[in-house]
């Protein structure tokens, strides 16, 4: 499982080309955000209580940070009006490795989070809740829904625990994920009405 996941990221990499690839850390190199946010992940689903298979899961290999995302696009042949769609986390072909987006040209949250980390522990727990949500894309699901609601099941696990306390953010982040989580349903459903018709 291990050695095939390795195979699979060294693929996606050494398809990237060398300037790319420098652009790219994973495994043991990830940042000291995403390999904490990686030890919140759960083995099971929240929302559907199956234990997620060893191969699914997430670790520190299955996951690759990418600081030049021009580069990466451009190596990997992804249209610019495609770029737009990429967040601060993402999944090609709905497949492992999942890919964060470091670059701090880009917008990308995941920059701000990094620079509120260790002084906001809890920016682990949105991380984590963020790649839990990949995680849900890498096992092939396209659609937005479902992601939505395991970040959401995740988060409000987190919050029931207690890690979010002193947190006076938390609870207006959940809201908003819970807000994204509906409109992602709506869509899904305007989708289904208009291949019934």
């Amino acid at each position: 499982m291990k050695k095939m996941m390795i195979l699979m990221i060294a693929m996606v990499l050494l398809g990237v080309g060398y300037s790319a690839i420098a652009q790219t850390k994973t495994g043991k190199e990830l940042s000291a955000l995403t390999r904490d946010a990686i030890k919140q992940i759960p083995n099971r689903d929240l929302v559907t209580g199956e234990i997620i298979p060893a191969e699914k899961l997430i670790t520190s290999d299955s996951v690759v940070e990418v600081s030049d995302m021009t580069a990466f696009c451009n190596q990997m042949g992804i249209l610019i009006e495609d770029r737009k769609k990429f967040g601060q986390a993402f999944t090609l072909s709905n497949n492992f490795p999942i890919f964060i987006n470091v670059d701090p040209t880009t917008g990308s949250e995941f920059v701000e989070y990094q620079k509120r980390y260790p002084q906001i522990p809890q920016m682990a727990l949105v991380v984590a809740a963020m790649l839990y949500h990949e995680q849900t894309h890498a096992r092939g699901e396209r659609d937005e829904g479902p992601a939505y609601a395991r970040e959401l099941a995740l988060l409000k696990l987190f919050e029931s625990n207690g890690k979010f306390a002193g947190a006076q953010w938390a609870s207006q982040y959940l809201v908003l994920v819970g807000q994204q989580l509906a409109t992602a349903q709506q869509a899904s459903d305007q989708l289904r009405v208009r291949m019934v018709r």
